[in-house]
């Protein structure tokens, strides 16, 4: 009997992330931004005017709605945005997690009006983390730790919205945002489709290829010190723990040959782990381009695009670029 009571109290100790992620509620709050009366928007509007193909492509900005976010995690008030269409329905939700650390690539909005509001435009409902950096606790980024929890706590977020779909979610990371990427889904079977551009998977091999990154590890990662920097290493890198990924999550990973950041062999050697555990996945390598997708940005687009249009929407794309697993 005590036994049988034993291992009931270690699963429910195991399920215990995913319980509170799917019930436990997030007091937040939405703040319209009038960004047509900001620079931003002056800019913007100035470049269209002198350039006709423009008006084309940057006309989306006045079919979104974009407000600043701020939301509770872990007793810390975190910002963010959300960007979604302007005409009524309800749509499916990308959460987009941001590259750097600390307060380099920071989200602005700037980034909200291009980066999310072109995917809110095709008609999702986006939501982004400014991750805790110099929180109203004082709290900092620890590069994969409590700042994997300002990501999660979106999802509830996302359910308190009459808009949101929350039965269709994606996830969207880019560079370190990669990395988040693959934390959340080894926490949460919520995420129905994900896509990593220039991801760190192995943060040991990106020590070893550029040396400075131990700086930030230093700064931003609790703990680090060299007895205790393996562990605390392989715990943000997904190719030692490729098996705890969500295998329900399909998942799209791309890379650019020219990236100087972030080696492209990092995704190649997470692609190999994931073959291995029989995950879902594509993988897109472009032979030029940098980091982010910098020189492949339309092409990278379209596809992350038809990705998130084929798992949250069921809807195939123009070209059959994605064959059914």
């Amino acid at each position: 009997m005590v036994f049988n009571r034993l291992i009931f109290f270690i699963t429910c100790l195991t399920f215990l992330p995913f319980f509170l992620y799917s019930q436990k509620k997030v007091s937040f709050a939405l703040k319209d931004y009038s960004y047509r009366e900001t620079a931003i928007y002056s800019k913007i509007t100035e470049m269209i005017d002198n350039n006709n193909v423009l008006k084309k492509d940057l006309k989306y900005i006045d079919n979104i709605d974009t407000y600043l976010l701020k939301y509770n995690s872990r007793g810390s008030e975190i910002d963010g945005f959300l960007v979604k269409p302007k005409a009524e329905g309800k749509y499916p939700c990308i959460i987009f997690n941001r590259g750097g650390i600390g307060k380099k690539g920071d989200i602005n909005m700037e980034d909200a009006l291009f980066k999310l509001g072109i995917i809110a435009a095709h008609g999702y409902v986006v939501i982004a983390s400014r991750y805790r950096d110099k929180s109203a606790n004082n709290d900092t980024d620890e590069f994969g730790g409590k700042d994997v929890d300002d990501v999660l706590n979106l999802i509830p977020v996302l359910s308190e919205l009459e808009y949101a779909d929350t039965s269709r979610i994606g996830m969207f990371g880019m560079s370190r945002g990669g990395m988040m990427t693959y934390l959340a889904l080894a926490r949460t079977e919520k995420i129905k489709a994900a896509v990593t551009v220039s991801g760190m998977t192995d943060l040991i091999y990106q020590l070893r290829n550029d040396t400075s990154f131990e700086n930030y590890y230093l700064r931003y990662i609790p703990g680090y010190c060299d007895n205790t920097k393996n562990r605390l290493l392989k715990k943000r890198s997904a190719v030692y723990w490729s098996d705890k990924i969500c295998k329900t999550t399909p998942l799209l990973l791309i890379h650019c040959g020219e990236d100087t950041v972030v080696d492209m062999k990092q995704t190649m050697m997470l692609a190999e782990r994931l073959k291995d555990t029989g995950h879902p996945f594509r993988l897109l390598l472009f032979e030029d381009g940098g980091h982010g997708g910098n020189g492949q940005i339309n092409e990278m687009m379209f596809n992350v695009l038809a990705w998130f249009d084929l798992y949250l929407r069921q809807k195939k794309p123009v070209f059959d670029i994605f064959p059914d697993f």
